[in-house]
């Protein structure tokens, strides 16, 4: 049985460092599953890629900082409000406690990047975990890169 399924976006932000995109921490008593993830940019015109990463963290990890909380808005009208927290755009990326990189990729800038996730995937963060979709190095130049992520929640 299909979770409650959530969307995070930004919408055009500057970018010109390294940064997490998207992160998303579970609560106590849910699980999630990254199903889809999306990147765009507009500003950079020659052929030009980066690495990107989705990275899990459990045990005592720390936030990003440096950008902002986003609210999840339920894909379908009408579930609840989600149990996750999600951010977008930290400067300072999550860290600390135990991680593990569970796919890495390269944004072809040009592009955009879009990753879709299957159950077989396995891109859940358990129980007071989490997930953080990171950008680890500089773009070529400053950007402006908008992005969705869709989230189930698993009960």
């Amino acid at each position: 049985m299909a979770g409650r399924v959530y969307t995070v976006s930004f919408l055009e932000v500057a970018a010109s460092s390294l940064q997490d995109l998207f992160s998303f921490t579970a609560t106590p008593n849910m699980a999630i599953r990254v199903r889809r993830l999306a990147v765009s940019q507009r500003g950079l015109t020659t052929p030009d890629f980066r690495p990107v990463r989705l990275t899990r963290f459990s045990g005592g990890f720390a936030a990003g900082v440096g950008g902002s909380v986003v609210t999840p808005v339920a894909a379908r009208g009408s579930s609840p409000a989600a149990t996750f927290t999600a951010r977008a755009n930290d400067t300072t990326p999550m860290s600390g406690g135990t991680s593990v990189v569970v796919t890495a990729d390269d944004w072809a800038f040009q592009n955009g990047y879009l990753a879709i996730f299957g159950e077989a995937d396995d891109m859940v963060a358990r129980p007071n975990e989490a997930l953080a979709f990171t950008l680890p190095v500089s773009p070529p130049s400053a950007l402006t890169i908008s992005g969705h992520a869709l989230i189930e929640e698993l009960y």
